[in-house]
This record gives structure tokens, C-alpha cells and sequence, in this order.
């Protein structure tokens, strides 16, 4: 037999899960406390009825941190540098929206950090216990090793959230298939619906993760060799799989767990009623350390991808190991939890605008991104016509969604 015949193996599975971290570190940083928050609020109080908006979140997570990635790659260099090239406007724009919608975010981890802690301390106000989290955050922002040991503690923090509500669920009984199928099909039940819906959307989406993912690839030392072995794809698939099924259990736990009782999601300990059913008197415990270790690895990353995508929209490099980098991550945590302190008083209600702000980045991020991946030096890897028609279909879907909230916004 010719040996030019013999097809050469490729990379193992073993091999290709070796090259992939990054999507689970944002994945992670995604699955903060606005994102449980909104998902038990949806279910306990519309059951299944959003289940659209996480199904299509999912997908345009999927078509547009697999467009960053690659572009990213072949080009490389991250992706605000990309735009920086394609248009030094468009990347000042584009990081000063992703910095704006970082910080957003940051009022809510801040807050959640504090929302898990009072489950442990309810004597303490929240104002202190925000303080105290934030404290943590920054010491661990100082840490060496950042990118390893966040990579091992995220990974862990995404497994313990996946299997609780998964404990919990299978305890309370099968969900409706009905009811999650007729919540496949777009609608809102109501006038304030929109409101949770565009939240819930944005958590999921979270464009400037999957920015900041682009850095954490050039530390990962990512190639065209990972693209061609599946490495990226892969990495691209557990990142969404590990959001779209923790939002999914999430909400569907509430659904059965809180809907029929008629739980109004309110606080920590109205949330941590959807782990009864496993947990029993520890609900409350249990819930709050899964919710805090969210809180707080989310605090810790936005931090690092507020900054990192400023300073990359402004044409500086982030240094991400350096102390000026940590210094400026430190303040933002400071700053966002002064305004935790400050806004504190209604922690859910708080949470979930500070998701819902969090919107104000994707559509100038969305519209970036599909120019990069056209770019001349993209060559045979930029975007064909089908990789097209998605991008601009998911950009449609998110536009769409933000303008019905804002017609209803004005109706009422």
C-alpha cells in the first residue's frame, strides 16, 4: 500500500480537551449571580415561558464567540485589536461599550457576593458583607497564577451549580414536556416579562466574555491547528452547553419547585427554595455558597475584561500578570461596590437591572465583529454566506428583542 494513502490520524479527544480552558473560565464569569438570579425569577414566576430567550441566546452565543475566536486566530491578535485596525472609532466605541456593560455587571456580582455571604450571616447588613466581598475579590485579583487557578476553580464552580440544580430537579418530579415545548415559542405573559427577558438574554449572551475569551486564547497559545482539529469548536461547545444548561436547570427547577407554591423570588432565601428538595434545611447554605462562588468569580473576571477590553478598544495591549492591569481591575471592584452599597436596598431588583444594562454593549460589539471576520486578511477563513446569515440573524434577534423592551418601556 502507498503510505500517501494511509490517512493520518488526528488530534485525540484527550488531545483536543487538552487545548480548550478559555471557554470554561467566561463560561464561568457568565454563570454570575444576575444570571441565576434571572433564570429562578423567570421560572418561578413565568414557569417555562422563557425558555425561548435562553434557546436563542444560546445560539447567538454560539455563532458569534465561534466568528471572535476565529478571527482572533487567524489574524493574530485579539479581536479589539482587529477593530482597532479595521477602525480606530469603531474599536474607541466598541471599548467603551464593553467597558460600560462590564461595569453593569460588576454592580451586580458585587451585590451577589454579599447575597450569598447573608445566607451565612444574616445578622450582618448587606452593605458590610458587600464590602467583605469585594475585599476577597481583590486578593484574589493579586494572586499568582491568576489564568491557572481561576481555570481549576471555575471548572469546579460550573460542575457544583450544574449538579445541585440537577439533584434538585430529578427530586421534585419530571418538568412539563408540554409546558417546555410551548416555551420554546416566543411570548411574553406579560408587561414586565421584556424586562426579565432582555436581562436574561444578555447574561447568556455576554459578548464581552467571549471577547475577553480571545485574550485568554493567546495565553493558551491557540493556532489554525486548533481550528482545523476541532479544539476551538469544542472549546466554543462546552462554553454554551455549560450556560444553556445551567440557565435551563435553573429556571426549570424553579418552575417546578417555586412556580406551584407561588415563591415570589425576592431574596437569597426565596431562590435557595429550589434546592429544598436535595438539600432540606440546608438549602439555604448550600445555595449560598454555590451563589457566592458565582458572585465572586464573576467579580474577579469582569473586572479583568472591563479593563482589558478598554484598553484594547483604545489601542493599548492589556497586560493581564501586570500590577498596573491588577491596580485598575482593583478599583473597578472598589467603584462597584461602593455603587452596590449605594443602590443596595432592593439586592434582586438590583441585580437584575444591572444584567439588563449590561445590553448596552452587544449591538455595537455584534455589528464589530461580523466586519472583522469579512476582513481581506481572513483570507479562506472568514465568513462564508451561511456563516453570514447567522451572524446577521442572531444581530437581528438581539435588536429586535432590545426595541420591543423599548416600545414597552414607552407604552407604559
Amino acid at each position: 500500500m502507498n503510505s500517501e494513502s494511509v490517512p493520518i490520524a488526528g488530534p485525540s479527544l484527550a488531545q483536543r480537551l487538552k487545548r480548550t480552558g478559555p471557554g470554561l473560565i467566561i463560561a464561568a464569569a457568565t454563570i454570575g449571580p444576575g444570571s441565576v438570579t434571572l433564570a429562578c425569577l423567570a421560572g418561578a414566576k413565568y414557569a417555562y415561558a422563557l425558555i425561548w430567550v435562553v434557546a436563542i441566546g444560546a445560539v447567538v452565543r454560539w455563532v458569534y464567540q465561534s466568528m471572535m475566536y476565529r478571527t482572533a486566530i487567524i489574524l493574530d491578535k485579539p479581536l479589539m485589536k482587529v477593530i482597532r485596525e479595521y477602525n480606530p472609532t469603531l474599536a474607541a466605541l466598541t471599548g467603551i461599550a464593553c467597558f460600560l456593560s462590564s461595569f453593569a455587571f460588576q454592580i451586580g456580582n458585587a451585590t451577589g457576593t454579599a447575597m450569598g455571604l447573608q445566607l451565612f450571616l444574616p445578622g450582618i447588613p448587606i452593605n458590610v458583607l458587600i464590602a467583605v466581598g469585594c475585599v476577597l475579590a481583590i486578593a484574589l485579583i493579586w494572586a499568582k497564577d491568576v489564568y491557572a487557578a481561576l481555570q481549576k476553580v471555575m471548572t469546579a464552580i460550573v460542575l457544583v451549580m450544574l449538579s445541585s440544580f440537577l439533584i434538585s430537579l430529578c427530586m421534585s418530579g419530571l418538568p412539563s414536556l408540554s409546558g417546555i415545548a410551548g416555551g420554546l415559542m416566543p411570548k411574553f405573559p406579560d408587561a414586565q416579562a421584556p424586562f426579565t427577558a432582555l436581562g436574561l438574554f444578555s447574561t447568556t449572551v455576554v459578548f464581552n466574555a467571549a471577547v475577553f475569551g480571545t485574550y485568554l486564547g493567546r495565553q493558551k497559545k491557540w493556532s489554525v491547528d486548533d481550528i482545523r482539529s476541532g479544539a476551538i469548536s469544542m472549546d466554543v461547545g462546552l462554553s454554551v452547553a455549560a450556560i444553556t444548561t445551567i440557565s435551563l436547570l435553573i429556571m426549570i427547577t424553579a418552575a417546578v419547585v417555586l412556580n406551584p407554591q407561588h415563591i415570589v423570588v425576592n431574596s437569597g432565601i426565596a431562590m435557595a427554595k429550589a434546592l429544598e428538595p436535595v438539600a432540606g434545611p440546608f438549602a439555604k447554605y448550600v445555595f449560598g455558597l454555590g451563589f457566592f462562588g458565582a458572585a465572586i468569580s464573576s467579580l474577579i473576571v469582569t473586572s479583568m475584561t472591563g479593563i482589558g477590553l478598554a484598553q484594547g478598544g483604545l489601542g493599548q495591549e492589556p497586560q493581564l500578570e501586570s500590577k498596573g492591569f491588577r491596580l485598575m481591575a482593583s478599583c473597578i471592584v472598589v467603584v462597584a461596590g461602593a455603587m452596590g452599597i449605594a443602590l443596595g436596598n432592593s439586592p434582586v431588583q438590583l441585580l437584575s437591572a444591572s444584567n439588563a444594562a449590561s445590553f448596552v454593549s452587544l449591538p455595537v460589539l455584534g455589528v464589530a465583529a461580523i466586519l472583522a471576520a469579512n476582513s481581506k486578511g481572513m483570507g479562506k477563513f472568514k465568513n462564508n454566506s451561511t456563516q453570514n446569515v447567522m451572524a446577521w440573524l442572531s444581530y437581528g434577534a438581539l435588536i429586535a428583542l432590545a426595541l420591543y423592551y423599548l416600545r414597552q418601556v414607552l407604552v407604559a
